[in-house]
């Protein structure tokens, strides 16, 4: 005889008790009694569902997806079929997915009704309970599921979070580690980049992204004090720090926001929202490196990577015969008359063959004080596939352009050109619009 859902559910509950160091217990929902408490140092809520035969389809309530929704807690949903040993484990952006994508349909009890098959086919079912496990683990330790160290079950306001989390001159452990992180914050603010909890915690050597809430809410509470002498609103620069998953930080930057409540029951797109929001006055704010001075700490150092030998670099680009005289005539000739590419004709020269870190090189570039100008030459006997390739180098050579002045901590804006010493073909046209190539034609030397 099959084994009845409810049964399965039972099972699974008992297997995680006695087979595993992880501890459940029920968590009271208003709409069902499949909520379980998931906790081993991390802990999630578990919403589970069983089907001991065939079809394999289980009842999702949206009204719980709602209040699970409205828990600070971490969520999932286990949907076990035949017995503990299968089933699949969907994270809350696994859920959110299927459901803003319409793949879940809602049927008129209320439930959504996912089934084997395409109305699962982000997932793949685990095939024995230790896999679960394990699957279980890697949720939890993902830093979707971080919980921040102001979870308590009575609200503070900000400045009480400040004065317990604001001390970036103690000796505790997580104290230390965010005298480490605001300067790496400081670095990713200027490069207009964020940083998942993952990376953020390899780059301080710390085991556990989960770690992660002390250090961050010590920063916060850190700006909010500062702010509070300088008489002005300093943004809260741990929004840099993302999930991987959601492309959004974790419910405990709720705390440091004018609203807790809003970005606590948001959706993930509305997050996502409030989160660019944030970020745009995170990236645009002018006295950061300041903010490092006041706090007595140093900017993080800026990493230097050394190109391969020039002669490698050469031999790779331009092949065994070597780089041609009518490319060298040209490229020698651009690199002195810079007013070719709009600069002013006093522009010191440009730098030929210039090494990006990624042992690429570009044929020219120009730096002043305000702009790099890189710029890639095709000479006049160049056939269409050569000057095909340098429409794409140059997109290649924008990028890294961008990337150098990026890890350097540069303002400065960036251009690329293509330089040809004939015409561009006809049928390439197309593809230097699309790209947006700037591209100027019939260069002489002479």
């Amino acid at each position: 005889m099959p084994t009845k859902g409810s049964q399965l559910v039972t099972e699974f509950i008992d297997a995680i008790s006695t087979r595993t160091n992880f501890s459940v217990q029920r968590f009271p929902l208003s709409r069902t009694k499949n909520v379980y408490y998931f906790t081993n140092g991390m802990s999630a809520l578990l919403y589970l569902h069983g089907r001991g035969e065939p079809p394999y389809k289980w009842g999702v309530t949206k009204n719980v997806i709602q209040q699970l929704k409205e828990q600070e807690k971490p969520w999932a949903i286990v949907l076990l079929y035949d017995s503990i040993e299968t089933g699949y484990l969907l994270s809350e952006n696994d859920v959110e997915y299927y459901i803003e994508k319409n793949v879940w349909p809602l049927a008129r009890d209320g439930d959504y009704k996912p089934a084997i098959g395409s109305y699962l086919s982000r997932n793949t079912p685990f095939k024995s309970f230790n896999e679960f496990i394990n699957l279980s683990k890697q949720l939890l330790e993902a830093d979707s599921f971080l919980i921040p160290p102001n979870k308590v079950t009575s609200r503070k306001s900000t400045e009480e979070y400040a004065i317990e989390y604001g001390n970036l001159h103690g000796n505790k452990p997580y104290e230390e580690h965010a005298r480490q992180i605001l300067p790496i914050l400081v670095r990713q603010a200027k490069a207009t980049q964020t940083i998942t909890y993952t990376d953020l915690a390899n780059e301080v050597a710390m085991p556990n992204a989960r770690n992660l809430n002390y250090p961050l809410g010590t920063i916060g509470g850190a700006l909010i004090k500062l702010g509070e002498q300088w008489g002005e609103k300093i943004p809260p620069i741990q929004t840099l720090v993302i999930n991987k998953t959601t492309g959004s930080p974790g419910v405990g930057i709720s705390d440091f926001l004018p609203d807790p409540k809003q970005y606590r029951q948001s959706s993930a797109r509305e997050r996502k929202i409030l989160v660019r929001l944030l970020l745009n006055d995170v990236f645009t704010y002018k006295r950061w490196h300041e903010v490092l001075a006041v706090l007595g700490l140093k900017p993080s150092a800026i990493p230097t990577i050394k190109p391969s030998q020039r002669q490698e670099i050469i031999k790779r680009k331009y092949g065994s015969s070597g780089e041609s005289a009518d490319h060298k005539t040209l490229k020698e000739y651009v690199s002195h008359h810079p007013v070719i590419v709009g600069l002013p004709a006093n522009t010191l020269p440009g730098e030929q063959e210039y090494q990006f870190p990624s042992n690429d090189a570009v044929d020219v570039l120009f730096k002043t004080s305000t702009v790099w100008v890189g710029v890639e030459v095709k000479h006049s006997n160049s056939v269409f596939e050569d000057i095909a390739r340098g429409l794409y180098q140059c997109v290649k050579y924008q990028a890294l352009i961008e990337a150098v002045q990026m890890v350097a901590q540069s303002q400065l804006l960036s251009r690329t050109i293509l330089v040809l010493g004939g015409k561009l073909p006809e049928e390439l046209k197309m593809v230097k619009n699309i790209l947006g190539i700037e591209v100027l034609e019939n260069v002489q030397t002479s």
